[in-house]
């Protein structure tokens, strides 16, 4: 076994005010509705939600993450995460600074640990693949949290 540790850093800009990127990444359901290859998911209370995620099937090896969360909020300006059960450890931090009314910046530092039952090499190939998955996978969160964001904008001025 030999435990693969990343950490990546993604920013993004949403074109929406800084209270509303707030409230919108407040809300676990957004998030579920934002992250792809989920496969369940649950709210546990505000500050707590359990996921399992696909079933990962690169290089021969299997496997299926599986964590419960625990999220913080300060509010407008972080919201942090961390895994507090699970096959997977994972610590968080979501900062929000706001560029003007409508635009808002979005950093993402996160940081990710698992085991894998390989090898000491296997386990050097397999993290620069997990790294960039795992980063492409937030900035695509990102990405279609500002789409959402910016529809609802949308509706809400032709109402």
């Amino acid at each position: 076994m030999h435990k693969i540790k990343l950490a990546y850093e993604v920013k993004h800009t949403i074109a929406a005010p800084l209270k509303e990127v707030f409230a919108f990444f407040s809300d676990m359901h957004n998030i579920y509705a934002c992250t792809s290859d989920v496969v369940d998911f649950e709210v546990i209370d505000k500050h707590t939600s359990k996921w399992q995620l696909v079933t990962k099937q690169e290089l021969g090896i299997c496997f299926t993450p599986e964590y419960t969360m625990f999220y913080s909020y300060e509010p407008d300006t972080k919201i942090s995460w961390r895994s507090i059960n699970g096959n997977v450890q994972i610590n968080a931090i979501l900062s929000l600074s706001s560029n003007d009314e409508n635009s808002t910046q979005v950093t993402v530092h996160e940081e990710v640990s698992f085991m894998l039952s390989v090898s000491a090499i296997m386990s050097k190939v397999i993290k620069p693949i997990a790294n960039i998955e795992a980063r492409n996978d937030m900035l695509n969160v990102l990405k279609l949290a500002g789409n959402k964001l910016v529809e609802r904008s949308q509706q809400d001025s032709i109402t």
